[in-house]
């Protein structure tokens, strides 16, 4: 059962946010506010004091919250021009004037076309503070309806569930809302639904992709799994759990957790729940879109391995460029190489390179497998590749919308380009230098590099010492300069970073699984080399490649220990499914975008995976394997 999660000491007491507040501008304003602190009404409102307009703005312009203005004339009448100058400091504050005698009838029409939200006659000091009570009543409403009515537009920046999540709930700070304590949830399906806290404010800042049965505060999940199951907003004493409705196909709603310092009145319980009106198309919206951008990846990735799939170690290698493009990238956007990197091409080079060699499936199998030289015609037939694939692309730009065009612009752009030579000497069209796409250039270096470290069938695989030397040697002729210093540096720090290292004491006695256990250490060395450069781009390939080869390797794992016929086989795909689920997880924070929710904490524990899996699970049935080996041959 997961432990609590309590408030960490540093949040479980939110610093207090300053409440708006009454500035009174009169000459007489500290014999004025004596008066008014003695009402119970305006009992916990704090008074600010200025002597004239002048000292008034100076207040205003510091930035201090102000509710209502009291503007104090005892000796003669107000001007328009001090209410609207004081209005123009803080628009939604509301401005009331005291006069010490009713005023002439244009002069009262032209305070009330400046702003003026009451004229106070009365010498009562009881009705002056009714009235401003009632005023400050007011302007919280008005804030409320105004929370409602922005909401749309400031979650609008939200790019991820995450991100609308950390959005919603700081919208409902600044209102006072949410600093006591407020989390966002989501419900999870896999592998049971479960609410999660996806974000947290007040005591559970720092909260984030969190069971809700794991927070600690019992009445915030009593009132959370009420509304979630009755499907509708609740409000209690100390809590109240706002729910977030969503109508469009495969989405889901949410739900918004509140600690409150008391029960809600009925027109505060009505704005809030329009507020999860507003914020639901936001909701929807973010949904949405991770839907589509992982369903594009998913079938740009399926095309590549459509023009890939004759030759499996070559499908292999357009991941590795993707993901080394996009750590180039990274780094050249970070440090300065001399080159200026666009967004769109920091955004979509890993994806769009993946498709760097769509045209080689208009290359024929012969051809493209062939074990030794190419004759004329087929290194003709093979350079035909780049105008296919960019030809191919180019018309997806056609069909797509604007973020998608951008997309496979810049891969139609590397698939014609990614031969090109610095120097002028490259195909199709002979362009150097900047001519050349600056992605193409990227993706160049790559591309070699790893077709030089790779086993083909015309070539033994280089080693990568060799391979780094050719690339340096090349950098000005072949290569763009500065893209083989940002490559360079980034091979040198993966070199350095190493989390977890293969020795021949690691070895299953088994080649397959071996090769297996080496693939993994050196997935989990990439992420760790990425987590530190914090490079996001990067690390969403890696978690996808880990995915996908830890379930490759469970079952041929599972397929080999069923061979050998080991009999604590079902304990090992008991820990393959916690694995699973374990990786599978940290991938869904990640998607839903907190970028560091999966860093320490999967690094950290796939490390510590790896060595147990490898040094103990694996040594088991490899000592287990020998000893049917031995029986056999003895037999």
């Amino acid at each position: 059962m997961t432990p609590p999660i309590a408030p960490t000491p540093e949040t479980s007491v939110p610093a207090a946010r300053p409440a708006a507040a009454i500035l009174l501008v009169s000459g007489m304003a500290s014999q004025l506010a004596e008066q008014l602190r003695g009402s119970p009404l305006l009992a916990n409102t704090t008074l600010h004091l200025a002597s004239d307009i002048d000292e008034a703005h100076d207040t205003l312009n510091a930035g201090t919250p102000i509710a209502v203005t009291l503007l104090h004339a005892s000796d003669e009448h107000p001007a328009p021009a001090h209410v609207e100058s004081v209005q123009a400091v803080q628009p939604q504050m509301a401005v009331l004037v005291r006069c010490a005698s009713a005023l002439p009838a244009v002069l009262a029409d032209a305070l009330w076309d400046s702003g003026v939200a009451d004229r106070l006659f009365t010498q009562d000091i009881a009705d002056w503070a009714a009235t401003l009570s009632a005023a400050l009543r007011e302007h919280d409403r008005r804030r409320l309806h105004l929370l409602v009515n922005e909401s749309p537009a400031r979650l609008a920046g939200g790019r991820s569930f995450g991100e609308v999540a950390a959005l919603a709930l700081h919208l409902l700070d600044e209102h006072q809302l949410a600093s006591r304590g407020a989390l966002f949830c989501i419900e999870r399906h896999d592998p049971a639904a479960q609410l999660i806290a996806v974000a947290g404010k007040g005591s559970f800042a720092g909260v984030n992709c969190t069971p809700l049965a794991a927070i600690e505060d019992a009445a915030a999940r009593d009132i959370a799994g009420a509304a979630w199951t009755g499907r509708r907003s609740l409000f209690g004493a100390g809590h109240a759990a706002l729910f977030i409705e969503t109508s469009a196909e495969r989405t889901q709603p949410a739900l918004i957790v509140l600690q409150l310092d008391a029960a809600l009145p009925s027109w505060r319980q009505r704005i809030l729940e329009s507020f999860t009106r507003a914020v639901a198309p936001a909701v929807e919206h973010s949904q949405l879109t991770q839907q589509l951008v992982r369903t594009q990846r998913a079938m740009i990735s399926t095309l590549a391995m459509l023009a890939e799939y004759r030759d499996t170690e070559t499908a292999r290698h357009v991941t590795r460029v993707a993901r080394l493009s996009a750590e180039i990238a990274g780094l050249m956007a970070r440090e300065d190489f001399g080159r200026k990197l666009a967004p769109q091409l920091l955004e979509h080079i890993g994806h769009a390179s993946v498709l760097h060699d769509l045209g080689k499936i208009a290359v024929s199998e012969n051809v493209l497998l062939k074990p030794g030289p190419l004759d004329a015609g087929e290194r003709q037939q093979v350079k035909r590749h780049v105008i296919i694939g960019h030809d191919i692309l180019k018309q997806s730009v056609l069909l797509a919308t604007h973020g998608e065009a951008q997309l496979f612009e810049l891969a139609a752009e590397i698939a014609r380009s990614h031969h090109e030579h610095y120097d002028g000497s490259g195909y199709p069209d002979g362009l150097a230098s900047e001519e050349i796409p600056l992605a193409a250039r990227i993706v160049a270096v790559v591309d070699v590099f790893d077709a030089l470290i790779s086993k083909r069938p015309y070539k033994y695989p280089w080693s990568d010492a060799d391979a780094l030397r050719l690339i340096r040697e090349k950098a000005g002729t072949h290569f763009d300069p500065a893209v083989v210093d940002a490559f360079c540096a980034v091979h040198e720090r993966k070199a350095k970073t190493r989390f977890i290292e293969w020795s021949d004491a690691m070895s299953v006695g088994n080649p397959e699984l071996d090769n297996d256990h080496r693939r993994l250490i050196e997935i989990v060395n990439q992420l760790g080399v990425n987590v530190e450069l914090r490079n996001h781009n990067s690390i969403e390939f890696i978690l996808d490649d880990l995915t996908s080869f830890v379930h490759e390797h469970f079952r041929r794992e599972e397929a080999y220990l069923e061979q050998i016929g080991f009999p604590d086989r079902q304990r090992h795909r008991d820990i393959h499914t916690t694995i699973m689920a374990r990786i599978d997880n940290a991938r869904w924070k990640y998607l839903q975008g907190f970028l560091t929710a999966i860093e320490d904490e999967l690094l950290s524990f796939l490390t510590q995976w790896l060595n147990q899996h490898i040094c103990g699970e694996g040594r088991q049935y490899a000592a287990y394997a020998g000893f049917v080996e031995a029986s056999s041959s003895i037999n």
